[in-house]
């Protein structure tokens, strides 16, 4: 097996978290967050404005557009529009408190993409990231961890037989750090001509590409991978939420319908939400022989 050694591209500019130019401290008042009742939050000039009943933080960003963040104040409600030359976006987080956790509701451009329960309640989280740059009043989050991901493709046997069905083991796993609270996770299986995929393995989305065909697959903001026919692209795409991180293993039924060395590839990738360019990736390739 042909594992790629994983690639990541670093941040080659650091995104300026809210509170890196301070003025007057503003106490805003909201529910229990971690040890304390009331936030002290130093005022950030220019990108903060603290209204009644919700914060409002705008970043701008050099040739790649801008990103505002509407939080209400009881952080039950946070909208995170990203706003560029590839598009615009806007997802919008809710949460309501449970007995021991909260439950997470991520809609994407009004359509709900994802629920999840949480120990802690990522706007809260997000809030502190943003306007104290860190995240000392919140308990339980994991810190230290380098961002990684991984795929890796299996195959029972290098040589088939031409008709026969079999099993394509996809691990995927990505873990990052506690500082990207909100990181989406896509990742991909491309069959060769001569490999049909039947079924299982839950994909997001299929796509069958004839000779001549291409597709931009979204696989972060900004990023793009283009894919060139004839193939089948299983194409899965999540959200992971406060550092949680993914370990998944899929199983999918292929069948061989023709003879040949055949090519199947698999790319995983990693980025946090609103950060354009810190993007990870890694990827896979496997080889199968089909024999009469």
């Amino acid at each position: 097996m042909n594992l790629n050694i994983f690639k990541g591209f670093a941040a080659v500019a650091m995104l300026c978290l809210i509170g890196s130019v301070l003025a007057t401290p503003v106490t805003i008042s909201g529910d229990n967050i971690g040890s304390h009742k009331d936030i002290s939050v130093q005022k950030a000039a220019n990108n903060v404005k603290i209204l009644d009943n919700k914060i409002e933080i705008i970043n701008n960003f050099e040739n790649n557009g801008k990103i505002e963040y509407i939080i209400s104040k009881d952080y039950s409600t946070m909208t995170i529009k990203e706003l560029n030359v590839n598009g615009n976006n806007i997802y919008t987080l809710k949460t309501v408190k449970l007995k021991d956790g909260y439950h997470v509701s991520i809609y994407k451009n009004g359509v709900l993409i994802h629920t999840k329960i949480t120990k802690n309640n990522p706007i809260e989280y997000i809030t502190y990231q943003k306007l104290l740059g860190g995240n000392k009043y919140m308990p339980n989050i994991r810190t230290g961890i380098t961002p990684r991901c991984n795929i890796i493709l299996e195959l029972p046997e290098p040589v088939v037989n031409i008709g026969a069905e079999d099993y394509l083991k996809v691990d995927t796993n990505a873990r990052y750090n506690s500082n990207d609270p909100l990181v989406f996770i896509k990742y991909y299986v491309i069959l060769p001509p001569g490999v049909k995929y039947i079924e299982d393995g839950n994909p997001t989305a299929v796509y069958k590409l004839s000779s001549g065909q291409s597709i931009n697959l979204p696989m972060g903001t900004g990023v793009h991978e283009h894919i060139l026919g004839p193939c089948t692209i299983l194409y899965w795409s999540d959200l992971d939420i406060l550092g949680d991180g993914l370990s998944d293993t899929k199983h999918l039924i292929i069948k061989y319908i023709s003879t040949g060395n055949k090519e199947i590839k698999g790319k995983i990738g990693l980025q946090p939400v609103g950060i354009p360019w810190n993007y990870m990736w890694n990827s896979d390739v496997i080889h199968v022989k089909v024999i009469n």
